[in-house]
């Protein structure tokens, strides 16, 4: 679940009630701020909470660093860092476009701080209980959803929330991620443009490059191939498959090695998963036969589907993705 509106949480715009007041002035206290910089906690339960610090300034500055990325744009480009791997991709856009291309709940808390109609348009939020966060008397905000539940936790005195917590249910589990805020601060001025210069990521940080000859490299990780399909703007095709499959082995025979096929390679990043070696992925996309092909957006959003085997006629399929993503 997400709190960004084009997530689908919401539609119309209901009667203003003390939820949506809150959520207002919420807004308003971050569209007026020129800086905002917090340190917060993200657990996705029940593993232990992990810590974030983010740093936001008008017009379109960002930084996030989490325990194994940094989020960075000065405002024309934006960075995505991964410290195990010391490589980051690089794309043009301010903080806005970061925001947009990382898709991350946790990011999203705040994000009223450059995002004015954030809560624009929804169907309902109302109050719950009120609590103590870390010492700060909060209301609970709660805001429905097709797939789930976000409770929004709003400082009434400061008019800024001080974290929150999403329930997404997916394949009849329910995955619950917690935000909370230790320290949060905003400021009547903007931050010094250096603190996002991209030169501030590891001297030696090595650039995703993507060469011709990899337009037909099959990738084994998601992850992987989300972050090089973010790096060369291009769709992932995704197959779930076995070595046991015989259908799997068909497209892997008939389809797969054929010019037609690699020549998509120029739209999609192709992502190979052995359902038996990553079966808890597999769970998570809800695979109950195979094989099994998504395609998703550079950010990892499923537009499209398909079950089964269907020879060279999954070109079609595929062009359809491409259709239903927009990409031409």
């Amino acid at each position: 679940m997400s709190l960004m509106l084009t997530a689908g949480i919401a539609v119309t715009l209901l009667a203003q009630g003390s939820g949506t007041d809150l959520l207002a002035k919420h807004t308003a206290a971050l569209q007026a701020a020129k800086s905002l910089k917090v340190t917060f906690t993200v657990a996705n339960l029940p593993a232990a909470p992990q810590t974030y610090t983010m740093e936001l300034s008008k017009p379109g500055f960002i930084r996030v660093e989490t325990p194994t990325n940094i989020y960075l744009s000065d405002g024309e480009k934006y960075a995505e860092y991964d410290k195990s791997r010391n490589e980051y991709i690089l794309g043009t856009g301010d903080a806005r476009k970061l925001l947009d291309s990382v898709k991350s709940d946790e990011l999203l808390v705040w994000a009223a701080f450059f995002y004015p109609d954030q809560f624009k348009g929804l169907r309902n939020a109302t109050v719950g209980q009120k609590i103590s966060m870390k010492g700060t008397p909060v209301t609970e905000v709660k805001i429905a959803g097709e797939h789930g539940e976000t409770t929004v936790f709003m400082d009434t005195k400061e008019h800024v929330a001080r974290g929150a917590e999403f329930k997404l249910a997916k394949n009849g589990v329910t995955a619950t991620t917690l935000v909370i805020a230790s320290d949060l601060k905003i400021g009547s001025e903007a931050f010094d443009a250096g603190v996002f210069a991209l030169g501030t990521l590891p001297a030696d940080a090595k650039k995703v490059e993507i060469s011709a000859g990899d337009l037909t490299k099959w990738y084994y990780n998601l992850d992987e191939g989300l972050k090089v399909a973010k790096a060369t703007n291009r769709m992932v095709f995704l197959d779930f498959n076995a070595t046991w499959c015989g259908p799997c082995q068909m497209y892997k025979r008939n389809v797969f090695p054929t010019e037609e096929f690699k020549a998509m390679g120029k739209y999609f990043v192709f992502v190979d998963i052995d359902t038996d070696d990553q079966s808890g992925l597999a769970r998570q996309y809800g695979v109950s036969g195979i094989p099994d092909l998504r395609f998703l957006k550079p950010d990892g959003t499923e537009v499209h589907k398909v079950v089964g085997y269907k020879g060279m006629a999954l070109l079609d399929d595929m062009r359809t993705a491409m259709s239903k993503a927009g990409v031409k």
